[in-house]
């Protein structure tokens, strides 16, 4: 009997890892959503007419099967080189009202009424249209450049943002992604 339940485990474990590889969201740790950036830095030059802070685009990718829905806010934190809260800085709270499109498309079924119930539906992956809007604060790049200009050992600072989406299902959902903050970094790098 144990060997006959060990079979039956072995085989659900090969069957889930067969299905995640093709793309399916099993609920086993894959993020739903994830944000692209580019460039993938957060980062700022000094030019002769000052301090320019680079312009990020972003998009948020889907993985296959995932709901469609909202990217709603997202909250940027602020660490020093020793994964420390840069303290008395503004991190950010912003807005950002981007549609995020499903993991899926149907071959046949006219887009905006494909369903996950529909004859046709595929899970694949997704991508929302680019958006701006999320980039380095003033007043890290500021804290930022005088750590650099005052010769400091380890410049490895980083913005960690958590995204807040609502699906078209109702689920609120989270995550973070780390965000390298470099000097010098200009626009189209």
């Amino acid at each position: 009997m144990k060997r006959v339940r060990g079979l039956v485990v072995l085989g659900a474990l090969l069957l889930m890892g067969v299905l995640s590889g093709c793309g399916m969201n099993l609920g086993l740790g894959d993020p739903l959503y994830r944000v692209q950036f580019d460039p993938v830095s957060f980062g700022y030059e000094v030019t002769q007419d000052g301090i320019q802070v680079v312009s990020n685009q972003a998009r948020v990718h889907v993985t296959p099967g995932a709901p469609g829905g909202w990217l709603e806010g997202y909250e940027i934190t602020y660490l020093d080189p020793d994964g420390n809260v840069i303290r008395g800085q503004p991190n950010g709270l912003g807005d950002a009202k981007v549609r995020i499109p499903p993991g899926y498309v149907c071959t046949e079924t006219p887009a905006e009424t494909c369903t996950l119930s529909s004859p046709d539906v595929a899970f694949a992956p997704n991508a929302s249209d680019w958006f701006t809007g999320i980039s380095l604060d003033a007043d890290i790049v500021n804290l930022h450049l005088d750590a650099v200009n005052n010769g400091a050992a380890s410049i490895n600072w980083r913005a960690v943002i958590t995204f807040t989406a609502r699906t078209d299902t109702g689920q609120t959902v989270t995550w973070t992604q780390t965000v390298r903050i470099l000097y010098p970094l200009s626009q189209g790098q």
